[in-house]
């Protein structure tokens, strides 16, 4: 019986978290269109940190920006890869967007592309005419090692892409 308390207990728990980090994660967007960047940071930053994707996306673009924050490109590139690996796929699609132009990461065609397709899996058409014009600056050779890229990062689940 006891169990059965502790598994209602932590069920309620979960539903009653959910609101409250959406009002939050909203606090945060109502700061940052009235740029207020430190106090939506104040509230993003708990929220990525307990994985909350969207949340990570956008402290990816306060540290990459300097709103709110030092700038840090490489703080902001972390925030996104954590996202794009939740699913995030404004943070893929920022990721393959990196790769193909050689901002801030090394001009990469197959990771760029990579990034692009597993956007578009999830059905954003913006990726998946990126990863078309990605596609047409690919050597036959870059378009089999971005399709050997795609496979192991989804049989990495995403994790260390």
């Amino acid at each position: 019986m006891a169990q059965g308390i502790t598994l209602s207990f932590l069920a309620l728990m979960i539903l009653f978290a959910q609101p409250a980090a959406a009002a939050d994660f909203e606090l945060g967007m109502a700061a940052y269109n009235a740029k207020d960047y430190k106090a939506a940071f104040g509230e993003w930053k708990p929220l990525a940190e307990q994985g909350h994707a969207e949340a990570q996306f956008n402290l990816g673009i306060l540290y990459a920006e300097g709103q709110g924050v030092a700038a840090d490109k490489k703080e902001g590139i972390r925030w996104w890869r954590k996202a794009a690996e939740l699913g995030n796929v404004d943070s893929q699609i920022y990721l393959g967007a990196m790769y193909y132009d050689g901002l801030d990461l090394a001009k990469d065609y197959p990771r760029s592309y990579m990034w692009f397709k597993i956007a578009a899996d999830s059905g954003d058409h913006q990726a998946a005419s990126l990863r078309r014009v990605v596609a047409d600056f690919m050597t036959a050779a870059q378009q089999t090692e971005a399709r050997r890229l795609v496979q192991e990062c989804r049989a990495k689940n995403f994790k260390g892409c």
